[in-house]
């Protein structure tokens, strides 16, 4: 009896680590006498979430048998993650309640994409590289959608895979977004039931937002991509660099080199779905034998597509219930951050500290100092910064082409290199100040989207201060390097704010102007990377590898939802002390607030010139606050950067009006 009861503990166990409940493994546990936990049994217990939302889809390979595609039905997906979560339906109950849904006002869905390769970076296994798909509603709130447990991901195949089937990730892209909102119960047809506080209602929803790098994008869309005659999905008079036939295109046509805003001209949808309609033509005439091969490829080139018979843009009913060019995003974070527009001006500015005799030597060990402190969220990720700029990530050569680090490195890397370039180089020198304004433009354009991000700006204000930060940037880089390193991502920084402009007017007309604020990032992608990479790192076998890689998903997201907190502010720690003095008040070491982690010991802002360390965290009913060791300014040493002071007071601070601080040097101890 002992030898059976252990053996039931370890199923528990198993299960719990798994993060699935008692009460899901019921209907299971009841089939089964338990007299070992058996890998049958185990595995049963893994699927048995999504066997619930599970649906199976034979696709055609090019060569052999139909793949046997297994996903989730994204409206079961929602039932059962909403059943197994009080406070998500609390979060959808609320959004309701503010935003009413209905077939005539349905809310505005995300739907985001991208690939990753589970494992050592190092030991890459191509045959596990994976693109997932997920979705949600703008109408959640920012906060609400800065967790990604709020996330639904109803689709993970693997590239080899795709690479196999008849149509590619194409198809499967169309195949989802017609279950989406085509449907006989989908969120563009019926809408999908649920039940919230015990009460029935339908959710509508409509495509607003289609979020993912530049070759993603290429990928889904069947477009030529970065490197062809027309490099932007958003402008239609935007061509490749250095085009040829420019001289004969006339003014109306620009490269993407030019820095004139008003001069870009929007695509339509229409306008692109007459680019489709010439592509699907002139295939069907070099079908028949009525077109050379040599004039249908120039007529794609032209239009910049790729024809595929079964990709969502040739999909009459599907484009006829879903704007997919209306929705497009390019986003800011690659554009930027990822061999963007920031990598190349820290690699031109670390080539200019080397006429100043600072190489890249010389930035790694100001990056090295001991007396940095970071955030305790980011601290050991922050101290391995100054291994951007070692020896490890040389060429051949042993020379820096290009800066090496994902977007969370430069982005935390940044703003310490503007401060060595702003403290240990003469920013006066006439040889030298075309290459550091430009260095400076290109950081305030990041600047501007982190402040609009953390929501400390309005979008509309964002706009213009983007517009001109962006002009300047490309301006100043050109006149210091003249076009020699632009990429097509300087441009895509445009497509950006293009549709920063465009959702700030489609808000205000629907009457949402909330919405328009939010921005919609590779950050909530990276986010459920790290879940989806979590569960495909534990899949040896890939028989049935999306069946796994989702089960394990779907199983961690539930399990998230139980400490799921409604409210944008909570604190993390599990363990809380009363506060002296307010008996209805509770302290911790750690809180969240909007998706910033901040500790006791960090350095806060509080507006622009007080600052303060934090003694604790406070939650005073539904209010989050800090207390705060008070900071004097004592000196302003460049525009972002200044010395404080501990003065002899203590404050109290919203949580929601302070700000973390990325990097301080501490003289002596705080």
């Amino acid at each position: 009896m002992e030898a059976k009861r252990a053996r039931q503990r370890k199923l528990s166990d198993a299960c719990a680590v798994q993060g699935i409940s008692i009460q899901a493994l019921q209907s299971v546990m009841a089939k089964l006498e338990i007299e070992g936990a058996s890998r049958r049994q185990l595995l049963q217990a893994y699927h048995v979430r999504f066997d619930v939302v599970v649906i199976h889809e034979d696709l055609a390979r090019k060569k052999g048998a139909p793949f046997r595609w297994e996903f989730a039905d994204p409206a079961e997906l929602l039932r059962v993650t909403l059943e197994e979560s009080p406070q998500l339906q609390e979060v959808y109950r609320s959004a309701l309640h503010k935003y009413p849904c209905s077939a005539t006002a349905p809310w505005h869905m995300i739907v985001a994409f991208d690939e990753f390769t589970p494992g050592d970076k190092l030991k890459v296994h191509n045959s596990r590289k994976t693109m997932d798909l997920i979705f949600s509603f703008a109408e959640l709130g920012p906060q609400a959608l800065s967790l990604t447990c709020t996330w639904l991901m109803p689709v993970a195949i693997r590239h080899a895979i795709m690479m196999e089937l008849v149509g590619g990730w194409p198809n499967v892209f169309r195949l989802i977004l017609r279950r989406l909102f085509m449907a006989p119960e989908s969120f563009g047809t019926t809408g999908v039931a649920v039940r919230i506080g015990g009460v029935y209602c339908s959710i509508h929803a409509k495509l607003h937002w289609l979020l993912s790098d530049g070759e993603g994008h290429k990928i889904t869309l069947c477009w030529k991509g970065a490197s062809s005659m027309r490099p932007c999905l958003v402008h239609k008079n935007v061509v490749m660099k250095d085009a040829r036939p420019m001289e004969f295109l006339g003014d109306a046509f620009v490269d993407i080199c030019c820095h004139e805003f008003h001069r870009f001209q929007v695509r339509s949808s229409h306008e692109f779905a007459v680019s489709a309609h010439k592509c699907r033509g002139a295939h069907e005439l070099r079908q028949a034998g009525s077109m050379t091969r040599t004039l249908c490829e120039q007529i794609e080139m032209a239009e910049g597509l790729k024809f595929n018979p079964l990709g969502a843009i040739w999909d009459r009913d599907l484009t006829g219930r879903v704007d997919i060019h209306a929705a497009i995003i390019m986003d800011w974070v690659h554009s930027a951050l990822q061999d963007g527009t920031m990598n190349v001006e820290c690699l031109l500015v670390v080539d200019a500290a080397a006429d100043a005799d600072l190489d890249y030597s010389a930035v790694e060990e100001f990056l090295q100092r001991p007396d940095w402190e970071f955030p305790k969220k980011l601290r050991s990720r922050c101290k391995q910064l100054h291994r951007i700029f070692s020896e490890w990530r040389l060429n051949a050569d042993e020379e820096m082409d290009k800066i090496r680090c994902s977007a969370s490195e430069l982005l935390s890397m940044y703003g310490l290199l503007r401060n060595f370039v702003r403290t240990r180089i003469d920013n006066d020198r006439d040889d030298l100040k075309p290459k550091l304004d430009s260095f400076f433009a290109c950081c305030r354009v990041v600047d501007t989207s982190l402040l609009l991000k953390r929501g400390q700006i309005k979008m509309d204000a964002a706009v213009e201060r983007l517009e001109k930060a962006m002009v300047d940037h490309m301006r100043m880089h050109k006149a210091a390097h003249g076009t020699e390193h632009i990429k097509p991502k300087h441009h895509w920084m445009f497509d950006v704010l293009e549709r920063f402009r465009r959702d700030v007017l489609y808000f205000r007309g629907v009457r949402k102007e909330e919405l328009m604020n939010f921005v919609v990032d590779a950050f909530f992608l990276e986010r459920s990377h790290l879940i989806c990479k979590d569960a495909a790192e534990n899949v040896d076998n890939t028989r049935r590898y999306e069946r796994s890689v989702l089960a394990g998903v779907l199983n961690k997201q539930c399990s998230a939802l139980q400490t799921l907190v409604p409210d944008s502010v909570h604190l993390l720690d599990h363990v809380t002390a009363p506060m002296p003095g307010f008996p209805l008040a509770r302290v911790a070491d750690n809180m969240q607030c909007d998706g910033t982690y901040i500790s006791v010991g960090d350095v806060v802002l509080q507006g622009d010139h007080c600052a303060g360390v934090v003694l604790a965290c406070v939650q005073e009913g539904d209010a989050f606050f800090i207390v705060a060791d008070v900071m004097v300014l004592v000196e302003q040493v460049t525009p972002e950067s200044a010395t404080w002071q501990r003065d002899e007071t203590q404050a109290v601070w919203a949580a929601d009006t302070v700000a973390d601080v990325h990097g301080i040097v501490r003289d002596t101890p705080l």
